[in-house]
Order: structure tokens, then sequence, then C-alpha cells
């Protein structure tokens, strides 16, 4: 029997050339529209190969930040970017966004030009933490 509750989204595919690089936008498609676009590519006399695109979350798993960059990147995001070079900010408002939002642990609120654009209803250091076990893999192991 088919189970049609999901509680995950949806796998997403891409089509890439030899080289890892994407052809004609082909990204965020199903496994059918991925099997299509491959077909055509691959009738056309392109290089091509199906790749699965990862989360976001799985992407900042990936990186394998310490502990202590995770903690400074959600202090960072719940602080007033005016204080940190460009890039640094990026980074952490990227955090926010795409893990730290989504999961509830805060939510946007612009306090005005040069001021935070984060709020959040728990306590910082929570947000932290809760940052940390998500995102490291070893914490995982130690807390387990």
């Amino acid at each position: 029997m088919l189970n049609t509750n999901q509680t995950q989204p949806s796998k997403t595919y891409r089509i890439v050339n030899g080289r890892g690089s994407v052809i004609d936008e082909l990204t965020g498609l199903t496994l059918n529209q991925a099997e299509d676009a491959l077909c055509r590519c691959l009738n056309h006399g392109a290089n091509a190969y199906l790749q699965d695109e990862l989360t976001p979350l799985e992407e900042w798993q990936g990186r394998n930040l310490s502990e202590d960059e995770i903690r400074t990147l959600v202090g960072i995001g719940f602080c007033q970017p005016k204080f940190y070079k460009r890039s640094v900010w990026l980074k952490a408002k990227a955090l926010m966004d795409e893990v730290i939002i989504p999961n509830g642990w805060a939510y946007s609120h612009d306090y005005g030009h040069g001021k935070g654009k984060y709020s959040t209803d728990l306590d910082i250091s929570s947000v932290k933490e809760h940052a940390v076990l998500l995102l490291c893999v070893n914490s995982k192991e130690v807390m387990a």
C-alpha cells in the first residue's frame, strides 16, 4: 500500500555535466522531470548526469562547522549587521534563514535600518544549543 502521508519534502534533482556544472538551469526537478530532462540532454549529445540536490539543512551539516562557529554565527544573526563584515553577516543571515527560522527557533523582525533583523521567544543561548545539536554530527554522537 502506498503511504501518502509524507513527512519529509520530496527529493529534488538537477542535471549536471561531467564537470558538475548545472546544464540549462535544470534544477529543482522531481524524479520524473529529471529523468525526462536527462534523456533530452543525452539525445542532444550532452555529457549529462542526474544528481541529488541537498536540502539547506544537509548543506549546513556538510560544512562541518565547529560548535564555536555555530554559536558565533547564531549570535551574529541576532545582533546588528553594522558591527560585522558583510561576508560574515551574510553567512549568519543564511544560517538564520535556512536553519534557525524553518525550525521555529526564531523569526524575522526588522528593527529598522542598521538594527537587528531577527528575534526569538526563546533564550538566545538555547537557540545556539539547538543549532549546535542539529548541525554538529559529532555532538549528536556524544549526547547519545
